[in-house]
């Protein structure tokens, strides 16, 4: 059935090919490393400056966080092999179209998690733990701003990955990382437990708004990151004010002296209409909607 194989017995791989491939690899080494870096180092400088309660309580907000960020991920690691079959064909005017609809879907997607988040995180810690392993909301707004963060770039991300353009930052994941131990060290000095979140926080603005949109225009859409900048603004503009609805509407729910259970499914059904009526009413007359 294969025949044609046989002929490609002896065939080796053309020398640049060959070493496109290797670069690519040795970059993407980088990236591990760094992303491994930057995103562990969390629950070791809590043990190493506070103790193994804090831990604890952070690697329950993790365990949820991080669940609900491999589910948003799904839809841009399934939408990667149509990225790349656009660009073996070179088609990139289709492919900028698909990059721009999925990245809008991404954002419904996402509104509604980091929503759902914002409002029920400690509610949903209080009737499964207790009171006794809650963060301040100070903490717990930090969490979610670096879930939106990493969730609303996960295209850039895949439209890279089938790309391979892994080398033109390979180096500054290290940076990052490095970067994360020392703003980790300076903040938690000065402001506490929610400093090493703000290091995190900001390594994610440098990383994931401010270098990866410039690789992904340049390397493969050949235009400026103007586009991407102006989207991501409206974007996290509709997240802004559906978090600040959601947070007026979780008082307001609080105030009437409810059962926390039953308090917490009536957030619930708000968290559901909402962002997602919000985003609707700002979207409906768009192409991408």
């Amino acid at each position: 059935k294969y025949a044609y194989l046989k002929t490609l017995k002896n065939s080796r791989l053309e020398p640049a090919l060959k070493e496109t491939i290797i670069d690519n690899t040795k970059s993407l080494a980088f990236h591990q490393i760094g992303t491994f870096i930057m995103t562990g180092l969390d629950s070791i400088l809590i043990n190493a400056f506070y103790n193994l309660g804090t831990v604890s309580i952070f690697s329950n907000y993790t365990l949820i966080s991080s669940t609900l960020l491999n589910l948003v991920t799904q839809f841009s690691t399934g939408i990667s092999a149509s990225f790349g079959l656009l660009l073996a064909e070179g088609k990139l005017k289709r492919l900028f179209e698909t990059y721009r609809m999925a990245n809008f879907i991404n954002f419904m997607i996402v509104n509604f998690s980091a929503v759902t988040l914002l409002a029920l995180f400690n509610p949903f810690m209080q009737l499964w733990l207790g009171d006794k392993f809650l963060f301040d909301n100070s903490i717990v707004f930090i969490l979610v701003l670096n879930f939106t963060i990493a969730s609303l770039t996960t295209i850039n991300g895949s439209i890279r990955g089938a790309a391979g353009l892994f080398k033109p930052d390979k180096y500054l994941h290290i940076f990052y990382a490095l970067l994360k131990i020392a703003l980790s060290l300076l903040l938690n000095q000065y402001l506490g437990l929610i400093g090493i979140f703000l290091a995190t926080t900001i390594c994610y603005l440098i990383k994931d708004l401010i270098v990866l949109p410039i690789i992904v225009y340049r390397g493969i859409f050949k235009k400026s990151a103007r586009v991407f900048y102006q989207e991501f603004f409206g974007y996290g503009s509709v997240i802004l004010v559906s978090g600040l609805l959601i947070s007026l509407t979780k008082q307001f729910i609080y105030s009437w002296s409810l059962a926390p259970f039953s308090a917490f499914l009536c957030l619930a059904l708000m968290c559901l209409i909402i962002p997602n009526l919000l985003a609707i009413s700002v979207y409906h007359r768009s192409q991408k909607y």
